[in-house]
């Protein structure tokens, strides 16, 4: 065992409290909307900091050490392309229409657009792939726990099958911890959790990295990481050419797959209807976007130490450690196994008792949030979306949450069997990729929903056969490939899918065009002009906007603070955008020594580090606030057994 009692305690007192808090909540949960979307009554930070726990995960944490492992900064450095989303976020794109039409998931809002049998013909899509998705995220966060606190392997033959007990014991504890947060609360519990997890995981981590910093020194990573050949530097992007996977057209496809498939992943759906309203979403994107940017320095550090542990003859010892750690639980690791788990074995064998402990805290504490959204998300959606369309009475609300609360465990008794079973052959990204190819028509349907009147039917249809027909080739493909040549396909997971989005845009324009129907009425769905309903829609400031103001969007319902954030998150990112192109042009004139690229990186990372620290305490209160202000909400809202989920 690699962990001392006091590193189990560290994650027992975690638990423990949230099992307090999950229970104090579930007196709030009393009707459908309650359990679909807090009976939307969240504010900004809670659902910001709650949000962003759940989307990051063990699986994210795992794949990016797997990443930045490999990469080094430079896969941080294209990265920096990512910063478009910022200004994606605060236009309020995408979240801030689909707010206005107050569904409850996505396909109800598709319902509205295109009709019932659209509604569930994108559900049973969307949730096969999600579950698919969804299936290998118990044994990526299992086998951390596994490798990281040293259980060994223990197989028996399940149908002639190896199977690994271990595995299966630890992802059956973990994910009956996740279904009874799921099962207390529903979306209430869910966001309360999610939220006392991502302020004790903040602590954790951020003390982790600060003891790495100081424990190895920079001089040290610099000397390891400037071994390492030629077009596989670690720290000066324009010689990474090698490391052929995480370059730049990774981050580039990357980028417009994310812009143009916002929020068609279903996994955390009861997040995007919980905002109090639409304004409020469009703020707790923003600043979630800003969050998620500050998590990411923890990570990149951890995994670019353990590579320096790994490759310095300095910390010999440490690697014998990590030797005997794997022939301890597995002799007979995979190579793809192995990538996902190392920088988490190193840290198992580096790290002072406490921080061993603080780290596996970070880890249980993103397998829960993860875990405890999707169950609630995918579960949700099978009953809203595929089941309760077909029936032709209503069910009651006791009915419908017991329903929901079962679909719940089906999903996790079927993610439980699949990660036992299922052999991963792709790196975790990729594999995502591949499985979001199944509902590549999603961002066609759903952005043209919301933003062009003249979207039909016939064309939702089309773009969604089109992603099924996609995913089935690409999946073939690949694994036939692998097959009669030994080697991966040429294109990988992320050119597929990049493919596929603008084969299903072109179809779905063209159809709609060919059809000529009448426009839709888009301020009927989204409650605007005379369908406009008074609580949704908040105007703080009665005096016309400036031009200029308005042309940023800017609108009469931002507070002086909003316009605060605003600001300072546009001006923020255009100063790196601006450090990002100059670097470019110097770039094409003479080349960047190593000793400035490691200076850039050491000072930028201590930067970030002081604004991690900020962001914490100001997320922190402001999502105490937003809480306190929630559950007042949920104590005064009038009953309605109309508002779930069906029309």
């Amino acid at each position: 065992m690699n962990l001392h009692w006091i590193d189990w305690s560290i994650n027992a007192v975690m638990i423990l409290i949230m099992v307090i808090a999950v229970v104090k909540t579930r007196k709030y949960t009393r009707s459908v909307a309650d359990y679909l979307a807090a009976n939307r009554c969240a504010g900004r930070y809670l659902i910001s900091v709650a949000d962003t726990m759940a989307v990051i995960g063990t699986i994210t944490i795992i794949a990016l050490f797997e990443a930045y492992y490999k990469a080094g900064f430079t896969f941080g450095w294209w990265g920096m392309l990512g910063g478009v989303m910022f200004f994606v976020a605060l236009s309020g794109w995408v979240q801030y229409r689909f707010r206005q039409t107050r569904a409850l998931t996505m396909a109800q809002f598709l319902e509205m657009r295109y009709g019932k049998s659209f509604r569930v013909f994108f559900g049973i899509q969307a949730f096969i792939s999600g579950v698919l998705g969804f299936g290998i995220f118990p044994a990526v966060g299992g086998r951390f726990f596994k490798y990281y606190c040293g259980f060994p392997t223990w197989e028996v033959p399940v149908f002639g099958v190896p199977v690994d007990l271990t595995l299966g014991i630890i992802m059956a504890i973990l994910l009956g911890v996740s279904l009874f947060f799921t099962f207390a609360g529903g979306q209430i519990g869910v966001i309360v959790t999610d939220f006392i997890q991502s302020v004790f995981s903040n602590v954790a981590f951020l003390a982790v990295m600060i003891f790495l910093m100081i424990a190895i020194p920079w001089t040290t990573l610099y000397d390891t990481v400037i071994q390492r050949p030629p077009g596989e530097s670690m720290i000066d992007p324009f010689d990474a050419s090698k490391i052929s996977v995480f370059n730049v057209w990774f981050f580039v496809i990357h980028i417009v797959l994310q812009f143009w498939y916002y929020m068609s992943h279903q996994g955390n759906q009861g997040y995007n209807s919980s905002a109090l309203n639409p304004h409020e979403a469009r703020m707790a994107k923003s600043l979630g976007v800003w969050r998620m940017s500050m998590q990411g320095v923890p990570i990149i550090i951890i995994a670019m130490m353990a590579y320096v542990i790994m490759h310095n003859d300095r910390f010999g010892t440490v690697q014998q450690a990590v030797a005997g750690s794997f022939q301890a639980v597995d002799p007979h690791t995979t190579e793809v196994i192995r990538n996902q788990v190392m920088t988490s074995v190193v840290m198992s064998q580096y790290l002072p008792i406490g921080l061993v402990g603080a780290l596996c805290s970070v880890m249980l504490a993103s397998f829960i949030a993860s875990h405890d959204t999707c169950l609630h998300s995918w579960g949700s959606i099978f009953i809203q979306d595929i089941v309760l369309p077909f029936r032709k009475t209503r069910l009651s609300q006791v009915q419908h949450l017991r329903w929901l609360k079962f679909s719940a465990v089906g999903v996790a008794v079927f993610v439980l069997l699949f990660s036992l079973f299922f052999t991963q052959f792709d790196y975790i990204f990729m594999y995502l990729d591949l499985i979001g190819i199944s509902g590549a028509g999603a961002g066609s349907v759903i952005i043209f929903g919301l933003y062009w009147r003249r979207g039909t039917t016939a064309a939702a249809f089309t773009s969604m056969i089109i992603g099924v027909v996609a995913f089935v080739a690409s999946f073939i493909l690949q694994k036939y490939w692998l097959s009669a040549y030994g080697a991966p396909f040429p294109l990988n997971s992320r050119y597929l899918m990049l493919i596929c989005m603008l084969l299903t845009i072109a179809a779905y324009v063209a159809v709609s065009l060919l059809a000529r129907k009448p426009a839709f009425n888009m301020d009927k769905m989204l409650h605007r002009g005379d369908y406009a309903i008074a609580d949704e829609t908040v105007v703080l400031n009665k005096t016309p906007l400036k031009e200029w103001m308005a042309r940023i969007g800017i609108t009469q319902e931002f507070t002086q603070k909003d316009k605060a954030i605003f600001f300072f998150f546009t001006l923020w990112q255009l100063f790196w955008f601006f450090v990002f192109g100059a670097v470019l042009v110097i770039r094409i004139f003479v080349d960047i020594p190593d000793p400035i690229w490691s200076a850039y990186w050491k000072y930028s990372t201590w930067m970030n580090i002081v604004l991690a620290v900020a962001t914490m305490v100001w997320f922190t209160i402001g999502g105490v606030m937003d809480m306190k202000k929630m559950f007042r909400k949920l104590e005064s809202k009038r009953l309605d057994t109309t508002d779930d989920g069906e029309l």
